[in-house]
């Protein structure tokens, strides 16, 4: 069981696969338990280490959430992750969503790369802090960066809302 941000349940089903060509493949379930007033993005999160140095991606070459990403030019797109990472509000907040529909990490020692399944794009964002510590900041200089990045793959992710 997860809890969302309202106290509400959902019922999750990890199912992981390692197939013979050396890919992994993950699948999730997600079941709600009641109405859901909000859910601000259901995915998948994890830690990579900084020896990945760029990423290259078919989608939105800037910041794209649902309420706001009708005008974006969609290509083909070779980026730092540096630049991907930087925070951009006054405010320490959610930040940093591309669509694509597909990317790939790359560094010194080898890469991963990242396919969503069908024809909707997925959501992804590399940052350098947790989300639990921009939620917790009150501004910039309250953040303290990871040791690695955070790398965030998500199914659905909310819009901003408030245009900050």
């Amino acid at each position: 069981m997860l809890q969302g941000p309202d106290e509400q349940e959902l019922r999750l089903r990890e199912v992981y696969e390692l197939l013979g060509n050396g890919m992994l493949k993950i699948s999730y379930h997600v079941e709600p338990n009641g109405a859901f007033a909000t859910l601000p993005k259901l995915g998948l999160q994890f830690g990579a280490v900084n020896d990945f140095r760029s990423v290259c991606y078919y989608g939105n070459r800037y910041e794209a959430y649902p309420d706001r990403r009708r005008a974006q030019l969609i290509g083909n797109y070779d980026l730092p992750l540096e630049q991907l990472s930087v925070m951009t509000h006054v405010v320490p907040q959610e930040n940093g969503n591309h669509e694509a529909y597909w990317l790939a990490l790359h560094g010194e020692n080898g890469g991963l790369l990242i396919n969503g399944v069908g024809v909707e794009p997925i959501n992804f964002s590399v940052r350098d802090c947790e989300d639990w510590r921009l939620s917790k900041a009150e501004r910039w200089y309250d953040l303290e960066s990871s040791d690695h990045y955070i790398i965030s793959v998500d199914y659905r992710q909310a819009g901003i809302g408030t245009a900050t």
